[in-house]
């Protein structure tokens, strides 16, 4: 009889609404369960979590209302928690799977930002031997590439003692 009187009110509440306030969502008890115990979740999970607690918190937004002809789903709808704060960080901090924003925190911040200046002096220091006279002469090209993830001057074979630094890579020509 309850799932009965549940399921008219779903009907009177979809009727209301004119369609269904739930949106699909991943099962994150797994991720419960590894947070209660103090483990470290994934970006993936993170996700997953906000995604979830923003449908709760829509769930919640459409159910819990006045009408007094949905009584069950609305108390059902009151024990959701919305925890906008907690979702909004989440979804602020993690960009992606694959991205973490800068702004997460004020120390990923500060690494990142120290490694682009790294970056840059990286770079000026090879432009300015791709261009300075002392190393022009043994190039390929006066250009600095990336290779692997590293910074390279295309230096040509026979000058190759004759430049500092380590051969990352050589042409098959």
């Amino acid at each position: 009889n309850r799932a009965l009187d549940e399921t008219e009110e779903a009907v009177v509440a979809l009727t209301f609404l004119g369609g269904h306030p739930m949106t699909p969502f991943d099962d994150i008890s797994e991720y419960l369960a590894l947070a209660g115990k103090g483990s470290t979740l994934s970006q993936k999970a993170l996700l997953s979590v906000a995604e979830t607690l923003r449908s709760a918190r829509a769930a919640r937004s459409a159910l819990v209302t006045d009408r007094e002809n949905t009584p069950i789903i609305t108390a059902m709808a009151s024990r959701l928690q919305p925890m906008r704060q907690l979702e909004e960080d989440i979804t602020e901090a993690i960009l992606s799977e694959d991205e973490i924003s800068d702004h997460a925190s004020p120390a990923l911040l500060d690494i990142r930002r120290h490694i682009r200046s790294a970056n840059d002096r990286i770079r000026e220091k090879l432009n300015s031997m791709a261009h300075g006279a002392a190393y022009s002469k043994y190039l390929m090209e006066s250009i600095v590439t990336v290779r692997d993830g590293r910074y390279v001057l295309p230096v040509k074979q026979e000058y190759r003692q004759h430049v500092p630094g380590l051969v990352h890579d050589q042409s098959a020509t």
